[in-house]
């Protein structure tokens, strides 16, 4: 399983929201680059990237920050915010970024999932972004008619190569995350997810893992590429994981074991932010524990 550390961009600089309100940003780090070197030094493998400006402008906004560490080549990067047509997903993907996430775009206008899909197997990630039972989308403010649930099923068999589950509620909060609707969500879509929204720590992975084996579930990141989405806990901490985007790459990068007929799920990992950056848990602990998972 993948333990990614979170950048979140607004106005250049490394911040992070609390249930995605943007008057409630804290900055960690004025300088993006040296954010994910250091987070490289820790011995994270992989990066998970979102322009905040991006996702409420519906275009980017923050694309020097986002080139600067992509340039920089530090680790593979997952981006997301404010990509919304197949020009810019093209553009990302020719600038070094691994995997694109769609989110609010992938709501809107489904075809365009299917068609990015087509063009760049293995490296488009679908965001479900969930509040008081529906998808929230524009930056989360505002929420679509559908429920996580029902979006997913829409991607199931498109070829996403996973779907990244935040319970907006719980984002930025630390207090624990709603690992039992993520692991529900893979179990019936059949789709490997990435858990994100208020992780706390190590607990919150042993938690994961104590849910799949109540289920009969996978955890790792077998074939289909990136791992799980910490956000908030992983920035200023000391995590690190072994396979992930890289991984992904090769091979199928779209496919999953088992799924609603066999009854298994599969959690590919999770988002640290705001735990990680304020050095709430230990690093090392908790990418042991990843590795360990597979």
């Amino acid at each position: 399983m993948i333990l990614f550390p979170a950048i979140d961009l607004k106005d250049g600089r490394c911040v992070r929201l609390e249930r995605g309100v943007m008057e409630s940003a804290t900055v960690f780090n004025e300088d993006p680059a040296a954010q994910a070197e250091m987070f490289r030094a820790q011995g994270f493998k992989y990066l998970h990237l979102v322009d905040l400006d991006g996702a409420f402008a519906g275009e980017p906004v923050n694309a020097e920050a986002v080139l600067s560490i992509v340039s920089a080549g530090s680790l593979p990067v997952q981006l997301g915010g404010g990509i919304r047509n197949m020009e810019r997903i093209a553009f990302w993907i020719d600038k070094g970024v691994e995997r694109v996430i769609l989110g609010t775009a992938a709501i809107e206008n489904p075809q365009l999932v299917i068609d990015a899909c087509r063009e760049f197997p293995g490296r488009i990630v679908v965001a479900l972004d969930e509040r008081d039972g529906r998808v929230a989308i524009k930056g989360w403010s505002e929420l679509h008619e559908e429920t996580a649930q029902q979006a997913a099923n829409r991607f199931r068999d498109t070829g996403v190569a996973a779907l990244l589950h935040t319970c907006v509620e719980q984002d930025g909060m630390m207090a624990g995350m709603n690992v039992e609707a993520s692991v529900q969500l893979a179990q019936t879509s059949r789709l490997p997810v990435i858990v994100s929204g208020g992780f706390g720590g190590v607990r919150d992975l042993e938690r994961i893992a104590e849910c799949l084996d109540d289920n009969k579930a996978d955890i790792g990141n077998d074939k289909a590429g990136i791992g799980g989405g910490i956000g908030s806990a992983v920035e200023g901490g000391k995590a690190s994981t072994e396979g992930g985007i890289g991984s992904g790459i090769e091979g199928d990068r779209a496919s999953t074991e088992g799924g609603v007929g066999s009854g298994t799920a599969r959690i590919e990992g999770v988002i640290a932010g705001r735990s990680l950056y304020e050095k709430r848990f230990d690093v090392e602990e908790a990418l042991a524990l990843c590795e360990r998972f597979g």
